[in-house]
């Protein structure tokens, strides 16, 4: 039977006890994302499903609750299912992109506000969630006393226990930050995008920003009540006249260097790896993204001696499958070690074009060499063998010049 057709049974796993927890942001948007929620569901405390997003003009909130993500959690033991949280965005449904000025225009009406606090909470209830997480980005700084107000709201809506955190951006002033936390159970630190799509290339979280953004947030909101968000993705840019830097995921990096023959260095400096290659018509590309190593050896690992042992991946599908080899549940943390196993992806690469479709490689791990100091750091690491997954080939397709002309 099809998930969709399924009776949702809510049933609300224990609490994890203490502060240290692992998170997973899921999408709709991606297939992949099911795919890595099947995997690993039961590695994670918690899953922040972007699911509640601002209808176009900011009247209302839409909702797309994905039964099949239920579904993966309830197919669990009760004491392995992770709690799921409702998140709230403002992105732009099928644009990609964040829209402000809905946001703005729901936050500044008082009532609908309140609506939208309302129905927050009655999705919450009737799915059986854990919470919300309310995710408003690139507003502008009049909007945030009305993001203040709108935390309140559905605070009350939730009542008691039920959670509500809130995911903040880098840029956000502290006095606002220390002033959401007031409100609400947890705060997610979006440590990333240091350099985005639409900016200059460059590492997207390198060691000393991230450890900057860490400390100083960390001054005026108790570690206990913070979450620091670990980036799993990469942007592609390129030398291409007006070209904007596109969002990669960690296996659409590691098929760039193999189809490149190339192999991603570790920026010494920033803690970020990237890969340069050339395409045949001479446009130069640089890909920097964050893998497992950076999320365990840099990020929890600067995080953890903040006092903060609370971690969310964005996003599940986009991630290097080998940070689950070092990351679980409560804080768990195996030894670096383990990262010398580069795990496949998710996906299915298809090659070359036509109807015909036979399998031309299957999954296999990639190797990476990690150097330790004598206190147990991670000195460097080097890709020895890049990770393969399903590729089919396309064939027969027949060549535009033997095709008939059908005019």
């Amino acid at each position: 039977m099809r998930p969709s057709l399924l009776p949702l049974r809510p049933q609300l796993p224990p609490r994890a006890t203490g502060d240290s927890l692992l998170i997973g942001f899921y999408v709709n948007w991606d297939d992949n994302a099911l795919v890595s929620l099947q995997a690993h569901a039961s590695s994670m405390d918690w899953v922040v499903a972007e699911w509640a997003f601002i209808a176009p003009g900011g009247d209302s909130l839409r909702f797309a609750v994905d039964p099949r993500a239920l579904y993966v959690v309830q197919g669990l033991p009760v004491a392995e299912r992770p709690r799921v949280l409702l998140m709230v965005s403002n992105v732009r449904e099928g644009a990609g992109r964040f829209d402000p000025r809905d946001a703005s225009r729901l936050l500044a009406d008082s009532l609908r506000r309140a609506a939208a606090a309302r129905t927050v909470a009655a999705t919450v209830r009737r799915f059986g969630l854990a919470g919300a997480t309310i995710d408003f980005e690139s507003l502008a700084d009049a909007d945030l006393p009305n993001v203040e107000r709108f935390l309140r709201e559905v605070r009350a809506a939730l009542g008691p226990g039920l959670l509500l955190t809130h995911a903040i951006g880098s840029d956000v002033a502290v006095s606002w930050v220390a002033r959401f936390a007031a409100v609400t159970d947890r705060e997610i630190l979006m440590l990333y995008d240091e350099h985005y799509g639409t900016g200059e290339a460059g590492p997207i979280a390198s060691r000393d920003w991230y450890a900057g953004q860490l400390r100083r947030l960390a001054r005026v909101v108790p570690p206990a009540k913070l979450i620091a968000a670990v980036g799993a993705y990469g942007y592609d840019w390129s030398d291409a006249p007006g070209a904007a830097g596109t969002a990669l995921t960690i296996e659409e990096v590691w098929a760039a260097a193999r189809a490149h023959g190339r192999r991603p260095l570790r920026d010494a400096r920033s803690g970020n790896p990237y890969l340069l290659w050339t395409d045949p018509d001479s446009t130069d590309h640089v890909a920097w993204f964050l893998d497992a190593v950076t999320a365990a050896e840099q990020q929890v690992r600067i995080a953890r001696a903040a006092g903060v042992t609370a971690h969310a991946i964005w996003r599940l599908g986009a991630e290097d499958p080998s940070l689950w080899r070092v990351l679980g549940r409560h804080g768990h943390a195996a030894p670096l070690a383990a990262l010398d196993v580069i795990d496949p992806g998710y996906g299915v690469e298809f090659a070359g074009s036509g109807e015909l479709l036979s399998i031309s490689a299957e999954p296999h791990a990639g190797h990476r060499t990690l150097r330790f100091a004598r206190d147990g750091t991670l000195e460097g690491d080097a890709i020895d063998t890049l990770p393969t997954s399903w590729v089919v080939a396309r064939t027969g397709a027949i060549p535009a010049s033997d095709r008939p002309d059908v005019r």
